[in-house]
């Protein structure tokens, strides 16, 4: 084949293919596609790994180091100093936190936090729909479901106390409760200086709907407006799972406290300390006294122990009660601020905050 041959064949190809892309530019045109001009494929991104949140509020997970924390202080700053204390234990009752359904009152929290803060200090928290009139009144703790709780529908129990109650499985309170729980995570679930919550269950945030022991009429009045030992436990139950699925961070702790009114068979706090366990949730011990014993059980999850009086009506020492909170391994240990304040208790405190220190 000569080499004009060769040029010819060649000029001919090119024709043809410069023809059919004037035909491919005008019907795309026509159709109102545009030819597609190759890029370079974008260097993929490595996928994002989702941050891993542990079941039932980092339940299984001790939060710092052991420590004793203030209790019932009524929430004052004094002590937030004290070089012994890790903390103070804080404690609310909702209709002081949301007087009118969505409007939350979180500065009055943060306010008391702060002396604590300032020292480096954590906070456990604890809010509570019910209890006693006496206990601190300027808080309301006689009436600690909001009034618009009651307003919408749900009924209630006033105590010998003229303490206020409420039907706590009412899928009204239920709602509004969760809603207000919600919100509370949002608030203090990634905040470093909260060192547990309390879950509020029922009277004071116990495991109990009622915890008076001179109301005759108690288990009647309970009854009146639905009350069973299984819709008290199926309560219970719902009111973690409000907790645990709004609390990701911060360890939630039970207080069981002879849950069950009804004395139905079969219902006791072995189910309750069990669920706990099982769900890797803290527990809190309120009898906290000279050669406390707990279940071994308790050993399995971390645990609170609450002074169950001030040593001046016990009887006890605080050396008695620090020793036996040390030995039954508990995590936190909450101390009555008026024994704290007791000057001949200072070296009692800082010997047992160095020994928990080393555990």
């Amino acid at each position: 084949m000569t080499n004009r041959r060769v040029a010819v064949i060649a000029l001919s190809i090119a024709a043809v293919v410069l023809v059919a892309g004037c035909v491919y530019l005008a019907f795309s045109s026509l159709t109102g596609q545009q030819a597609v001009t190759p890029t370079s494929r974008p260097t993929p991104r490595p996928a994002t790994t989702p941050a891993t949140t542990n079941p039932a509020g980092n339940g299984s997970a001790t939060t710092g180091a052991k420590g004793i924390f203030q209790f019932s202080s009524h929430n004052a700053a004094t002590n937030a100093d004290n070089p012994s204390l890790q903390g103070t234990n804080l404690n609310y009752y909702w209709s002081k936190l949301e007087p009118q359904q969505g409007q939350y009152n979180w500065d009055a929290i943060d306010k008391d936090m702060k002396p604590w803060i300032d020292n480096h200090k954590r906070v456990i928290l604890r809010v509570a729909t019910s209890g006693w009139s006496q206990w601190d009144p300027a808080l309301g703790s006689g009436h600690a479901t909001p009034q618009w709780v009651y307003d919408s529908g749900v009924q209630s129990v006033t105590e010998v106390d003229h303490s206020v109650h409420p039907q706590y499985w009412n899928p009204k309170f239920l709602a509004a409760y969760q809603g207000f729980i919600q919100a509370m995570a949002q608030h203090y679930d990634n905040n470093p200086n909260v060192a547990a919550i309390q879950m509020g269950i029922g009277d004071g945030g116990e495991t109990k709907v009622d915890t008076r022991r001179n109301n005759d009429n108690l288990i009647q009045q309970w009854q009146d407006i639905g009350y069973t030992d299984p819709v008290w436990w199926d309560t219970m139950q719902k009111i973690v799972d409000m907790y645990t699925s709004s609390f990701h961070h911060v360890p939630l702790a039970i207080l069981p406290d002879s849950s069950f009114i009804g004395k139905t068979k079969g219902y006791g706090e072995r189910m309750v300390i069990s669920y706990a366990i099982n769900h890797k949730l803290w527990l809190q011990d309120d009898g906290l006294v000279t050669n406390r014993q707990l279940d071994p059980s308790w050993m399995n999850v971390p645990h609170i122990e609450e002074q169950r009086q001030e040593t001046k009506r016990s009887g006890d020492t605080l050396q008695d009660d620090l020793t036996a909170a040390i030995n039954v391994k508990a995590t936190y240990i909450l101390v009555f601020a008026s024994d704290i304040n007791q000057p001949a208790n200072a070296q009692v405190l800082q010997n047992a905050a160095k020994q928990l220190a080393q555990q």
